[in-house]
C-alpha cells in the first residue's frame, strides 16, 4: 500500500508539473491571463508549492531516520537513474530561462512583473524536486541496489 501512494504521489506530481508547462504557454506567449480557469490553475499551482516540498521533506526524514541523513541522502542519489536527473536538469533550465526572461523584461519595459507569473516556475521546480525524491524513496522501498551500473558516483 506505501508503494501505490508513492506512485499515486509521483502521478500527481508529474501532473502538476505538465499543468505547470501549460501556465507557462500563457504568462510567456501573453494569454488570457484573466481567464478564471487560469486563476484557478495559479492557485492550484501556489497550492502545490508548499504540498510538494513536504513531500520531499517527509521523505527525506523517512529515509533520513532509517540510515542518518547524511547516507540516507547519498542513498537516494544512488537510486536515481540517470534518464530523470537528466530530465530534471533539462526540465529546470526553463525554469532559469523562465525566471531571467521575466527579469529582462522588467528591466527593459520598467514595467513590474506580476508575482503570479513567477508561480508556474517556482512550482515546477518544487514538483520536480519532490518528484525526484519520492522517486528515489519509492525505489528504495524495492531494492537497494544502485539504479544504473557504471554511473557516476
Amino acid at each position: 500500500m506505501r508503494q501505490l501512494s508513492a506512485y499515486v504521489a509521483l502521478a500527481v506530481l508529474g501532473l502538476v508539473i505538465m499543468g505547470c508547462l501549460v501556465s507557462m504557454m500563457v504568462v510567456f506567449m501573453g494569454g488570457p491571463q484573466g481567464a478564471s480557469d487560469f486563476r484557478s490553475l495559479l492557485s492550484l499551482q501556489l497550492t502545490a508549492i508548499p504540498l510538494a516540498l513536504l513531500a520531499a521533506l517527509t521523505s527525506i526524514i523517512v529515509v533520513g531516520s532509517k540510515e542518518g541523513v547524511r547516507s540516507g541522502l547519498k542513498s537516494l542519489w544512488r537510486a536515481l537513474p540517470q534518464w530523470l536527473v537528466i530530465a530534471f536538469v533539462v526540465l529546470n533550465s526553463l525554469f532559469v530561462f523562465g525566471e531571467v526572461s521575466l527579469i529582462i523584461v522588467a528591466q527593459a519595459t520598467d514595467v513590474t512583473v506580476p508575482w503570479f507569473e513567477h508561480v508556474p516556475l517556482i512550482c515546477m521546480l518544487a514538483c520536480s524536486i519532490a518528484f525526484l525524491v519520492v522517486y528515489a524513496h519509492a525505489r528504495l522501498g524495492q531494492t537497494r541496489e544502485p539504479a544504473l551500473s557504471g554511473r557516476w558516483p
